[in-house]
């Protein structure tokens, strides 16, 4: 077995899945400037980030975490009835979505967020089931090392998001969600396909008995990674529901598309480095190697946060007024804000895979559940104390750091202490 992770082979599967990030993220970065300006004002990316907080924080928890165990099995029938199990349950949660959303929507409109959406919330199933089972299929393609196949998935759903979105500006309905959705429409129909035509026999795999062996043998992925998750995503939905509430929709869009703009820089290395990084520490067994790998690896991704976090700050102020227009100008303050915590988050993110490898999920989860009361206080907190939006911020991103420096923290040391894996 594989101890250690040869460099120039590692860092080639990066580049590959990292180059359809890459490409998607440089239509995203070109198109955002003129959807900004001249098609889409704060409001609107209010509720498309209301939009994606919800759907993300259901997206993230569909499959139960099962799609995570796909990447480590070493049978063909195992991880194909895991990959099974995965989608049937981003089904389930897409169905209930919809049941769930119907009552609502007749039901209890007057729920905020109800009310933000409207009608586009009956396009959260569409959502969960097509991202849903594109993040299945990720991971058995991340398990056959089909690194361009995962890269093409990423390019496939910008290419047909971003058209969509300045095709129905003009449409009463919010063109930013139909995009998103549009993508994601798309980038499924491009997996399922792919999948099919590569392994469409193993199908004969499929076993309902053995979907329910894996279930029960993988049952750690439900029961401690899944709320961990869980929770990473509900603190998402909720500091992006508490800014609605007590600062607006403006507020929120000017949050929403600072991430937006930080995903471009960190989001690309993060996403490709963190699936090429599980599927190679699956293979090491040896508690020092992994260790030295970890730091080694965290000392590189902290090197480009900081490269990141500096571009933010010696951006010119006047610049984002011309690029985008008047109406954007206190944009770039709260991207200062937000990147102290994203930067912090990207590192950690990228490495988030070595707790499942060393079988750190329970631990995960305790400092996931300090994490979200940490939150929720410093929310209420800094906001009834001061009533500022800057201050805030600020409490919610001292916050962040902690936690995600909490989390790197822990995984060193685990692995300072372990000698078996």
């Amino acid at each position: 077995m594989a101890n250690s992770i040869h460099t120039k082979s590692f860092l080639k599967q990066v580049v590959t899945l990292a180059s359809g990030t890459v490409m998607g993220q440089l239509l995203l970065f070109i198109s955002l400037p003129f959807l900004q300006k001249y098609f889409y004002g704060p409001a609107e990316f209010g509720v498309f980030t209301v939009f994606v907080s919800i759907s993300e924080m259901l997206i993230n928890v569909s499959g139960l975490k099962y799609e995570y165990g796909i990447v480590l099995q070493k049978r063909y029938k195992n991880a194909v009835n895991l990959l099974l199990l995965s989608i049937f349950s981003v089904t389930l949660t897409a169905v209930s979505t919809l049941l769930i959303y119907f009552c609502m929507y007749f039901f209890w409109p007057q729920v905020s967020w109800v009310e933000d959406l409207g009608m586009l919330g009956f396009l959260l199933p569409i959502s969960i089931f097509c991202f849903g089972c594109v993040n299945a299929f990720s991971y058995w393609f991340n398990r056959e090392q089909m690194y361009g196949r995962m890269s093409a998935t990423k390019w496939i759903s910008s290419v047909a998001s971003e058209p969509v979105k300045f095709a129905s500006a003009s449409l009463p309905v919010n063109g930013l969600v139909l995009g998103r959705v549009a993508g994601q429409v798309a980038a499924f129909v491009y997996v399922f396909y792919q999948f099919m035509t590569k392994f469409g026999s193993l199908k004969k795999l499929f076993s309902g008995q053995q979907v329910k062996r894996e279930a029960r043998a993988n049952k750690r992925y439900p029961f401690f990674v899944m709320p961990g998750a869980f929770i990473t995503v509900l603190i998402t939905t909720i500091y992006v529901q508490f800014f609605s509430h007590y600062f607006g929709k403006e507020q929120v869009g000017l949050l929403g598309v600072s991430v937006s703009y930080l995903g471009v820089a960190f989001g690309v290395i993060s996403t490709a480095f963190g699936q090429v990084f599980f599927k190679k520490i699956s293979d090491i067994e040896n508690a020092k190697v992994l260790k030295e790998l970890f730091l080694k690896f965290a000392g590189y991704l902290a090197i480009i946060a900081v490269l990141v976090v500096l571009v933010v700050y010696i951006f010119p102020e006047k610049w984002v007024i011309t690029m985008l227009g008047e109406r954007w100008k206190d944009i770039l303050p709260v991207t200062r804000i937000m990147v102290l915590w994203i930067s912090v988050s990207f590192v950690s993110s990228s490495l988030s895979f070595i707790h499942i490898r060393i079988g750190n999920q329970l631990g995960l989860l305790i400092i996931e559940l300090i994490h979200l009361i940490g939150v929720v206080l410093a929310l209420f907190g800094c906001y009834f104390y001061t009533r500022s939006f800057e201050t805030t911020l600020y409490g919610f991103t001292i916050i962040q750091i902690v936690h995600y420096l909490a989390v790197i923290l822990s995984a060193f040391y685990l692995l300072n202490r372990k000698i078996d894996l």
